[in-house]
């Protein structure tokens, strides 16, 4: 739908009820940023569509239920971080325009981003990984599992407003979670 916009989307997942297993925006025309951040906004989410929403140019995924986030014919999609440990489909089939994608994800078994021919940064911490397609004369960085990488990241793609400092890191870190502070909200 043409009327969705950012501020939908981001009220959609503060408001979703906790039984929220599916999130379809597929076609939405004005949709340029999608943030599902934190895990316990949507603690039983699975599926995400984001298929042809032709405007969507950020996407940041962050939880420990999302299986499956399709993203195909999403043309001006630039920065895509995710942090999802049971993430096991990722269709980013028709992302030409994407330059950054960073990834946690411990169950993606595999990863297709040939699509993706500005691809400038790629980072992934992704230990059963069995193909990858794509990398083709692109650096990979593989991400160590420190939680404060994370934050770091998510401050240079310039999805948070402060980088905070090592004190404040200890506060926001717990275990496999990262828990974005109301300051770090996009």
């Amino acid at each position: 739908s043409p009327t969705v916009r950012d501020n939908f989307a981001a009220e959609v997942v503060r408001l979703s009820p906790r039984e929220l297993k599916e999130l379809h925006l597929r076609g939405s025309g004005n949709l340029g940023r999608v943030t599902v951040s934190p895990p316990a906004a949507c603690p039983s989410l699975e599926h995400i569509d984001l298929n042809s929403c032709n405007t969507l140019h950020t996407v940041f995924v962050q939880s420990n239920s999302v299986k499956s986030l399709n993203l195909a014919r999403c043309p001006a999609l630039k920065k895509l971080i995710i942090q999802a440990p049971c993430l096991e489909t990722l269709n980013l089939s028709g992302c030409e325009s994407l330059e950054t994608f960073i990834m946690w994800g411990e169950a993606i078994k595999v990863l297709d981003f040939s699509s993706a021919t500005d691809l400038t940064l790629l980072k992934l911490y992704c230990p059963n990984l069995e193909d990858c397609k794509g990398t083709a004369q692109r650096p990979i960085q593989v991400l160590e599992r420190e939680m404060p990488s994370v934050c770091d990241e998510v401050a240079r793609e310039g999805l948070a407003e402060v980088v905070p400092d090592a004190a404040v890191q200890r506060h926001i870190f717990t275990g496999d979670t990262f828990i974005v502070p109301r300051t770090f909200r996009v």
